[in-house]
């Protein structure tokens, strides 16, 4: 017996320390485990070989140490809470310890930097329904719901559409998704109270966009209504459908914005924006936690900054902007992007608020100073007139940070000369651009050489573009109506 004991004790040593209780023997053996029980006879140990009996004679000391739940509540002191890999051990400890109330506990932490982590979502009982997390409960409901609704769809007589009318597209959200989306959100705004002082944030969505922050509610939904209107305008603009999805590679397919009112907080909930929607390299991630404001990508689509003095409307349009054209076009040359952008908030809102930041002469000069309704107008207008402009295939090829304040009124003016009535040969233009040979496909597009590119964006510039006298009078006088659109010129013959 006693042999047998030395033996196991070895055993249990050549493994390592390890967590729980120690029988000391008398004999300098000890064993490690789970005391069961103990009384003036004898021990009983549940080791990792087997439950072991020992006689109390036999035994020098019985020292119970600490329980999982102990070491879990020391191991979560800590834990660093904003540490995704940090509670990924914590979970693993939990696991290994079946603490599973405990795990639950980690998991709630995790989401509260990782609204979608799978795992976490799974192991509090969430179910993925159409892109978004719902409980298990609400999963039921709405698959009952939805096969109730296919039932009676499946009862009602077969409707063709009338000879010569195309069937509307379906509606973009109705019932169950309505739902689930609105779960979604709560379920994002709680779990990124802790960053707020406990009290929730705004998380408000509609189909192709999200606003997050320190927004109120009405005003969230506010600029949902534009962006949305925007968006199916774009959308028709190009010969798309209203329901077609441009933003399928962000979370949820869509465009979201994260509004804060201060540096402190937006450094706060960078590792989780990062976490959750857009992951950034160590040089990206340096600039925007100097500059506080994060443009969207393709495959990134959060745009997060602090609140200035360019309004949330400016902030939103530009954002979309930048981004529609990237995805259409694929990879938009620098001035081609800030154009479209600027295009698109001068549409809805009449002026162009936003300019991306950069460390060196991007976005400086009067055009960011002042951003009355007529500066781009009036800039324009000047190049012309002074031929200071920079040419078409000079613009093509300048880097982002060397764009100034006037290569930016000019990229807008020739996405206009371009863009208006004529998206297919924007699109086949920018798609098809070849920084080197632009000659050919200038030739191939428009039937034009750059010179004569420049030649007939100047003749648009003074005939279209007029400086309004009075706002109130924008669009009602002779003064400030633009000549009817034209494409780019064809060269005679071609």
């Amino acid at each position: 017996m006693r042999a047998f004991l030395l033996l196991a004790s070895a055993v249990l040593l050549l493994a390592g320390e390890a967590l729980g209780d120690v029988v000391r023997l008398k004999n300098g053996g000890r064993l490690e485990g789970k005391v069961v029980s103990q009384n003036d006879t004898e021990v009983v140990i549940e080791t990792s070989v087997g439950r072991q009996t020992i006689p109390r004679a036999d035994v020098e000391a019985v020292e119970i140490g600490a329980t999982p739940r102990d070491e879990y509540l020391e191991r979560l002191k800590k834990v660093d809470k904003r540490d995704l890999m940090e509670l990924a051990d914590l979970v693993d400890f939990c696991k290994t310890n079946n603490l599973r109330k405990e795990m639950k506990d980690v998991y709630s932490m995790i989401l509260r930097i990782d609204a979608d982590n799978e795992e976490a979502r799974e192991g509090l009982g969430y179910v993925k329904i159409e892109g978004e997390w719902v409980s298990k409960a609400r999963a039921k409901e709405l698959e009952a719901e939805r096969k109730r609704k296919e039932e009676e769809e499946s009862k009602r007589p077969s409707k063709e559409p009338a000879k010569g009318k195309a069937a509307g597209p379906a509606p973009l959200e109705v019932g169950a998704a309505i739902t689930a989306n609105a779960a979604a959100d709560k379920a994002e705004a709680d779990s990124l109270k802790d960053y707020f002082g406990g009290t929730p944030p705004t998380v408000l969505s509609s189909r192709n966009f999200s606003i997050k922050g320190q927004v109120p509610p009405d005003r969230a939904q506010e600029l949902l209504d534009l962006l949305e209107k925007a968006y199916a305008e774009l959308n028709a603009k190009f010969g798309l459908p209203p329901e077609h999805q441009m933003f399928k590679a962000g979370v949820a397919k869509r465009l979201h914005f994260l509004f804060l009112n201060d540096k402190a907080t937006f450094n706060d909930l960078l590792p989780w924006v990062e976490s959750k929607y857009h992951k950034l390299d160590d040089a990206a991630r340096d600039f925007v936690r100097e500059s506080c404001r994060m443009a969207p990508s393709v495959t990134g689509t959060m745009a997060a900054l602090v609140q200035g003095d360019g309004g949330l409307e400016g902030d939103c349009l530009h954002n979309l902007g930048g981004l529609y054209v990237d995805a259409m076009v694929g990879a938009a040359r620098p001035w081609l992007q800030e154009g479209f952008s600027f295009f698109v908030s001068t549409s809805h809102i009449g002026r162009n608020t936003t300019y991306c930041t950069t460390l060196t002469e991007y976005g400086k000069g009067s055009i960011a100073d002042k951003d009355l309704d007529n500066s781009y107008v009036l800039l324009c207008r000047e190049m012309v007139e002074e031929k200071t402009f920079r040419p078409f295939r000079e613009l093509m090829v300048t880097g982002l940070n060397k764009l100034d304040y006037e290569d930016l009124a000019q990229g807008w003016s020739i996405v206009r000369y371009i863009l208006e009535g004529h998206p297919d040969t924007f699109l086949k233009f920018f798609k098809s651009y070849n920084p080197q040979n632009q000659e050919k496909t200038l030739k191939d597009v428009f039937g034009v050489s750059p010179e004569e590119f420049d030649a007939g964006w100047c003749e648009w510039v003074l005939k279209n573009l007029q400086v309004a006298e009075k706002k109130e009078e924008k669009g009602k006088g002779k003064k400030g109506k633009e000549e009817p659109k034209k494409p780019p010129p064809k060269k005679k013959g071609a």
